[in-house]
């Protein structure tokens, strides 16, 4: 009997031990393995693996992107708590005191208004909240410890490097979401690399303080992959429609609303039909605790959802920014 208390003991040393290993990311055979094979992050390796060793392990972050809202919840759900009158009414207020800035970048980009502040209001809140866990912690944990994109997050892991020595910030200081996004647009290290823009003229690019250049990002960003200003972006269809040819992934092309209107389609009560130009239309599914719902979606969609590949989060921007517009 004295031997299961000592024996329970060790063991809860042992664990400790084994967590603390790992929470020194520089002594783990596979980051400096990594470390090594890096030849253009800018900081020396010896620099790399200091800052490494300073940083934390973020093990909340594997919790919360394994919680999908797509693996927890229905869309109905989902729409009804994140699309507020709240996050409407803070939307359109930040569009009159920003409706100068805003309108050049729309015009800059070809990208409408609407759709890149409800972006900033899916993302961060308009810029209120932009994360809170250590970015480098962060994707330093994905990047060794998640159970299945860990050559994704090591890839940004390198490019937020990359990045914090070009622009000269300090990795250790910035903070973001559980996936390591950062600022108001909440862009991926990679992104930030190739997509980010100078908003204001500075001669700066700062999406990690800088809501100017953070906008014209955004609009950049939904421009490189394809937005057509003036497209529609959604069509909501009535529930009864004679469903076929789903598509449950984002997709480009689609179909022409010709094509629909034959197949035996209706749109929601009081949305007209727009006018029949050449634009491809996919049909989209959305989970309810009832029937289930279905859009009509443009190429337009599809770009939203190269910021997020969930369909659920691009028909919430889309609403969002036609709930702003009214």
């Amino acid at each position: 009997m004295p031997k299961r208390p000592f024996l329970i003991g060790w063991a809860c040393v042992l664990c400790m031990l084994v967590l603390d290993a790992k929470a020194d990311f520089s002594t783990r055979p596979e980051v400096q393995a990594w470390v090594l094979e890096q030849s253009d992050l800018g900081f020396s390796h010896a620099e790399v693996v200091d800052m490494l060793k300073a940083t934390k392990r973020q093990p909340k972050v594997l919790s919360v992107l394994a919680k999908a809202p797509e693996s927890n919840w229905v869309w109905s759900d989902y729409r009804k708590r994140l699309l507020s009158a709240q996050r409407i009414a803070a939307g359109q207020k930040f569009i009159r005191e920003n409706a100068s800035e805003l309108a050049l970048v729309a015009d800059t980009y070809g990208v409408e208004v609407q759709y890149i502040v409800a972006i900033a209001g899916v993302e961060a809140n308009y810029g209120g909240y932009t994360g809170r866990f250590p970015v480098l912690g962060t994707l330093a944990t994905l990047a060794f410890e998640h159970p299945r994109l860990q050559t994704f997050f090591r890839e940004e892991l390198a490019h937020y490097l990359r990045l914090s020595y070009q622009q000269g910030f300090d990795p250790l200081s910035a903070r973001g979401s559980a996936a390591g996004a950062m600022g108001m647009a909440q862009f991926m290290p990679s992104s930030y690399q190739a997509y980010a823009k100078d908003g204001d003229g500075d001669g700066v690019i700062d999406l990690l303080n800088n809501s100017s250049d953070s906008l014209a990002s955004i609009a950049n960003y939904l421009a490189r992959h394809g937005w057509r200003e003036g497209e529609p972006v959604i069509l909501p269809l009535s529930v009864d429609s004679i469903v076929k040819s789903v598509s449950k992934k984002p997709k480009k092309g689609g179909e022409t609303l010709q094509f629909w209107q034959q197949s035996g389609v209706s749109l929601a009560k009081d949305v007209a039909w727009p006018p029949q130009k050449d634009v491809k239309y996919r049909l989209y599914p959305f989970s309810t605790h009832e029937k289930p719902e279905y859009i009509l979606a443009t190429g337009n969609f599809y770009a939203i959802t190269r910021y997020n590949h969930s369909l659920w989060y691009a028909r919430l921007v889309s609403e969002l920014a036609m709930a702003i517009q009214e």
